[in-house]
C-alpha cells in the first residue's frame, strides 16, 4: 500500500511533458482559425530585407523560385481542382533560363508559398498535410519565420522548421540507404536561432515517400513540441514570443557534403499539399 501511495505522488507531481509517440493534446487547442487548401493569394518570394527568389548564397540550394509575375514559364505551383495544391521542381528549358534570368547555379526551377502578407500568429498548433517526393536531393520544407526582426529575436530572422526532409541523409550526414533508394524518408524538425544551438529531431520516425502524413508543431509560451501524424517526435523548452508567418517550398540540396547523384530521369519531382492550418491555444 505504501509503495502504491509513493508511486501515485510521483506521477501526480511529474510535469506533463510530451514523450515520443504522445498524441496531440486536443483539449489544449481551440478550433481551426485559419486554413488553406489553395495557393491563391499567397506570397511567392522569401523576404529577408527584400523579396528574394533564391537561397543559393545562404544554403547552396540549386533552385530558383519562380511564379508568373517573375518570368514567362509554367507555374511550379498548381491548384488541385479537388482541393489542395502541388509544388514541382524541374530542370528549365533554354528559353526559360533566358526568360527567368537564371545563373549557372540555378539548375532547377521550383515554387515557394508564404503567408507573410496574409497570416501570422504567436503560439498554437501549425500543421501541414503533405505527400513528399522521392527524388534524390529534393528538399521539401514547412517552416515559420518572424514577421519582423526585433530585439527579442536579436535582430535576426530565426526559423522554426516544422518539417525538412533531406534525401539520402541521416542525422549527422550519414547515408542511411544506397542512393538507388533515393531518399531516407526521415523528416527533421529544427529551431535555428542566433547564438542558440539548433534542435534537430524526428529522425527516428520513418515516412515512406509518396504517402500522405501530417507534420505539425505545438507552439506554447515556453515550449515547442513537434509532431508527425499528430504523435510527438520531440520537444524543446524555449520561449519564442514574436508573431511568425508560414513558408512552404520544395528546394534542391546542392551542398557539397550531401551524398547522392542528381539524375535527370528523377525530375520533375512534386510535393503535394492537402491543407495547411493553424489552431490557437485555449485561454
Amino acid at each position: 500500500m505504501f509503495r502504491f501511495f509513493v508511486a501515485l505522488i510521483l506521477i501526480i507531481s511529474t510535469p506533463a511533458l510530451a514523450k515520443p509517440g504522445d498524441p496531440l493534446p486536443q483539449g489544449a487547442l481551440q478550433g481551426i482559425d485559419w486554413s488553406i487548401k489553395s495557393p491563391a493569394g499567397l506570397d511567392r518570394a522569401f523576404y529577408f530585407g527584400g523579396d528574394n527568389h533564391s537561397l543559393a548564397g545562404a544554403t547552396g540550394e540549386l533552385e530558383r523560385y519562380i511564379d508568373p509575375s517573375y518570368c514567362a514559364a509554367p507555374d511550379p505551383v498548381q491548384a488541385n481542382p479537388r482541393g489542395g495544391f502541388s509544388i514541382t521542381v524541374r530542370t528549365p528549358t533554354s528559353a526559360e533560363r533566358s526568360a527567368c534570368h537564371l545563373t549557372g547555379h540555378d539548375q532547377f526551377i521550383s515554387g515557394l508559398l508564404t503567408t507573410r502578407h496574409t497570416f501570422s500568429a504567436t503560439y498554437g498548433y501549425f500543421e501541414i498535410y503533405a505527400n513528399l517526393p522521392a527524388s534524390m536531393r529534393t528538399w521539401p520544407a514547412f517552416w515559420l519565420l518572424p514577421t519582423v526582426a526585433t530585439t527579442d529575436n536579436q535582430g535576426a530572422y530565426p526559423e522554426i522548421d516544422v518539417l525538412e526532409e533531406y534525401a539520402g541523409l541521416s542525422h549527422g550526414g550519414t547515408l542511411l540507404h544506397p542512393w538507388t533508394l533515393d531518399r531516407t524518408g526521415r523528416p527533421i524538425s529544427a529551431i535555428h536561432l542566433r547564438d542558440t544551438k539548433p534542435l534537430s529531431c524526428g529522425m527516428t520516425v520513418f515516412v515512406k515517400p509518396g504517402t500522405w502524413h501530417t507534420y505539425g508543431v505545438l507552439w506554447e509560451p515556453t515550449r515547442l513540441t513537434f509532431y508527425v501524424d499528430q504523435k510527438a517526435t520531440c520537444e524543446e523548452d524555449i520561449a519564442i514570443t514574436d508573431p511568425h508567418y508560414i513558408l512552404i517550398n520544395l528546394g534542391m540540396d546542392g551542398r557539397p557534403f550531401t551524398p547522392g547523384p542528381i539524375s535527370p530521369a528523377k525530375y520533375p519531382a512534386t510535393m503535394y499539399v492537402g491543407w495547411v492550418l493553424h489552431r490557437p491555444l485555449r485561454p
